[in-house]
């Protein structure tokens, strides 16, 4: 089974659309907040979450729904607006600030890893483990196109991205679920 999470009007063919309202084209009305949700554990091979982690305020809860649900090896496609964009600034539905950084947590082996760091042992804890497979940032046209024209560098589009407000309008993520 193949979940779209969240989905609004965005149906895709070949998923379960699952979304907390009843629009058209929906399969399952069901708010993610409530949980258990209402799949075996086990049962999923694929989830879609576009532009809906951020929605969702307990991140910890929502990783071990999707631990739970998923099989062994399942993807979890993930996209979020970058939390120092306008699109994620100004929507006062965004609640949840989600990176790269914040998916390794959810990694044994990065935890592991990082343990001396003081690193926030997330997998460990709550008996999650998802490895990072592929993630891409997508960065605002008018940037690429400064890259593209010359005027600017890679490396100044990189310390770009780390120092400016409205670069990477959005972070897309694949996680691969290890039991």
């Amino acid at each position: 089974m193949k979940l779209n999470l969240g989905c609004g009007s965005d149906i895709k063919t070949g998923y379960v659309n699952v979304d907390a309202f009843a629009l058209s084209g929906v399969e399952i009305v069901h708010d993610l907040n409530a949980m258990p949700w209402p799949w075996e554990a086990g049962s999923v091979s694929e989830v879609l979450l576009h532009n809906v982690l951020e929605h969702l305020p307990d991140t910890i809860a929502v990783m071990k729904e999707l631990y739970r649900i998923c099989h062994d090896g399942a993807l979890v496609k993930i996209a979020v607006p970058h939390p120092r964009h306008d699109d994620f600034i100004s929507d006062p539905t965004h609640c949840s600030n989600i990176t790269q950084r914040t998916m390794y947590l959810f990694s044994k082996k990065i935890c592991e890893e990082t343990a001396k760091d003081a690193n926030n042992p997330l997998a460990v804890i709550h008996g999650v483990d998802f490895e990072m497979v592929e993630d891409c940032y997508v960065v605002e046209k008018r940037w690429m196109d400064r890259v593209n024209s010359g005027q600017i560098s890679e490396s100044d589009l990189r310390e770009a991205i780390l120092s400016c407000n409205n670069v990477v309008k959005q972070i897309e993520m694949t996680l691969r679920v290890v039991k």
